[in-house]
């Protein structure tokens, strides 16, 4: 069992919330903290590369260029 399967045995919404729809002081933070969106569009490519249907939020033209 991979270390995944855990978790996409269930086969429910692991994660929804999305960092681009945050700005602020805890946005930065998260930023900062090397947790924003692109630590966010990471994990989309690695789910989607285990074989999982992600979606992707877009919020400016270069979050778009960053998922494509």
């Amino acid at each position: 069992m991979s270390s995944w399967e855990p978790w996409t045995a269930r086969g429910k919404n692991i994660y929804f919330p999305t960092v681009g729809s945050l700005d602020g002081k805890f946005r930065q933070r998260l930023e900062d903290l090397g947790m924003g969106y692109e630590k966010e569009v990471e994990m989309i490519r690695r789910a989607r590369g285990l074989g999982l249907f992600t979606t992707c939020y877009c919020f400016n033209p270069e979050g778009a260029r960053t998922v494509v």
